[in-house]
């Protein structure tokens, strides 16, 4: 017996289901904020459907201080989810002209209960540059921040 509509529906079918494990992007421009829905609680057994709170990134003040370079504030607020956020793993780089640049800053990242945290950074890019893309990559999700260079 013929399975090409049975190939078929499975290929159908399998796509969705990988494209929905994938964590979204957050697109925002320099300045605006975007919140990231987190669940309450301390261990996974303790999350409960719609009993989540917001974690609200914003990069903002892009300007290119030196030549070669683009200082930033990355700001995060983190309300009582019950456990530490970490910042270990923040991953914050620039994009400019498809060359990226991992970004640098003076504070220690590590993790809190909650709060308000700023974290000045600052990337390497090109002499002249006008627009750049910071992308962050934090707790499995993925933000994008694009905008103009002051």
């Amino acid at each position: 017996m013929p399975r090409p509509l049975l190939y078929a529906l499975s290929a159908s079918t399998l796509v969705p289901l990988v494209l929905a494990g994938c964590a979204p992007t957050h697109v925002a421009d320099i300045g605006t904020p975007v919140a990231v829905s987190h669940p309450i609680g301390a261990y996974s057994h303790e999350f409960r459907w719609g009993n989540n709170a917001d974690v609200v990134y914003l990069v903002d003040n892009a300007a290119g201080t030196d030549p070669g370079r683009v200082d930033f504030d990355l700001n995060v607020t983190v309300p009582d989810l019950g456990r530490m956020f970490g910042f270990v793993n923040l991953e914050v780089t620039c994009v400019v002209g498809g060359e990226a640049s991992a970004a640098d800053t003076h504070e220690r990242l590590s993790e809190d209960y909650s709060g308000e945290f700023e974290f000045p950074m600052w990337c390497a890019v090109p002499e002249g540059t006008d627009h750049v893309t910071i992308e962050i990559d934090h707790h499995d999700e993925h933000l994008r921040f694009e905008g103009v260079v002051g």
